[in-house]
């Protein structure tokens, strides 16, 4: 009996460990809230507001070439960003 509640609890756990490790560490709504904070920046801007600093993605590279494709263009599309409001507001 406490041989078939051990294998019990081990085939229970095993899934959500399994899962556990599948979950990336940057979601996507991590990355969907980048590109909504790019856009809001963007409509500033066109609005004529400046921000005072300049937009940073802090998101670091997964190995999921999906994620980090996705992280590399909100990386570029803040540099193109940022150029933009310094020719605009300086």
């Amino acid at each position: 009996m406490k041989i078939n509640i051990g294998l019990a609890l081990c085939l229970l756990s095993a899934p959500a460990a399994s899962a556990a490790a599948q979950v990336p560490q940057n979601s996507a709504d991590t990355v969907q809230s980048v590109f909504q904070h790019l856009s809001a920046r963007l409509d500033s801007l066109e609005a004529g507001q400046c921000g005072s600093e300049p937009f940073v993605v802090s998101l670091a590279p997964t190995g999921s070439a999906a994620s980090d494709s996705l992280i590399n263009a909100a990386r570029a599309l803040a540099e193109r960003l940022n150029s933009l409001a310094l020719e605009r507001c300086n």
